[in-house]
């Protein structure tokens, strides 16, 4: 995949999980708003009333009620507001990796615990921070190191099988060498005895 399928694939996941999420919230102020105009309408009738003596008393309740109303969903929107965005970063991230590992499971697993190790140093958590995070993820799970033949022929170990020609000295130590500008002779010439 290439670094703009990446990019594409996570735009689209953080926007159909930021669109649900939107709606809820929305929901959720358009009764935190009906509630604050009902306050107001009843605050406004308490202060035209003439007979104040006679419906003080009822109105005083509906009001304080209606302010406690207010009071509660004001708590909820904020408690609301984290929850979404808890829910918002973790839905984000299943939706990011589950594009980007394609129905590979293995992929899938690699990605969750790369961008779960990586996330961790973020101070906070946004869609820009998601969308780099998991892009270093998909980059450390798909590029996997390939074992170096100069650091096998360096350690005491040793490398490979017995030489099949004319030459005893192992192919791959042989390779290596050529690698440094060493030839058959000043390995043998030089080499370990």
């Amino acid at each position: 995949m290439t670094a703009e399928e990446v990019q594409a694939k996570i735009a689209e996941a953080t926007q159909a999980v930021k669109s649900e999420e939107e709606k809820a919230r929305a929901d959720l102020e358009a009764d935190l708003n009906d509630a604050k105009a009902k306050l107001t309408e009843q605050e406004k009738s308490l202060e035209g009333m003439n007979d104040k003596d006679e419906n003080f008393k009822a109105t005083r309740q509906l009001i304080d009620s209606l302010q406690n109303k207010v009071k509660d969903l004001e708590q909820k929107s904020t408690t609301t507001d984290q929850v979404i965005n808890a829910r918002l970063t973790e839905r984000t991230r299943d939706d990011v990796i589950r594009k980007l590992s394609d129905n590979d499971r293995d992929l899938e697993a690699k990605l969750k615990i790369q961008y779960d190790r990586l996330i961790k140093t973020e101070e906070k958590v946004d869609d820009d921070v998601i969308a780099r995070v998991a892009a270093e993820a998909y980059k450390l799970s798909v590029d996997t190191p390939q074992p170096s033949v100069i650091n096998r022929v360096m350690s005491n170990k040793p490398a490979g099988g017995p030489a099949t020609s004319e030459s005893t000295v192992d192919p791959e130590v042989l390779s290596a060498a050529a690698a440094f500008g060493l030839t058959e002779a000043d390995i043998k010439t030089y080499g370990k005895k």
